[in-house]
């Protein structure tokens, strides 16, 4: 089953891109590993997850997150409630 999911996720800070047209599939149960080099947008992308981007002024998203079938941009949803329910750790 696919836990977590993005379509066409793009962001951008201050009119910079970060993430261009991220489509991905997360499934649960599973181990998934993003990697890359140091400034490809890793961590911008795990922000997105649980709306952390929200906060940073400029902050931009086109496309979607799906959690379970939801959207977790889509107008309505509470991004505490998203953050209390998702952690990230980071290096």
């Amino acid at each position: 089953m696919i836990v977590l999911k993005t379509e066409n996720l793009t962001v951008s800070f201050g009119g910079r891109m970060i993430l261009k047209n991220i489509n991905i599939e997360i499934k649960e149960n599973k181990i998934t590993a993003i990697m890359g080099p140091s400034g490809c947008g890793k961590t911008t992308l795990l922000r997105c997850f649980n709306r952390m981007n929200d906060l940073i002024d400029g902050f931009v998203i086109k496309g979607k997150v799906l959690f379970k079938g939801l959207n977790i941009y889509d107008n309505g949803v509470e991004p505490s409630e998203i953050r209390t329910k998702r952690g990230i750790v980071l290096q």
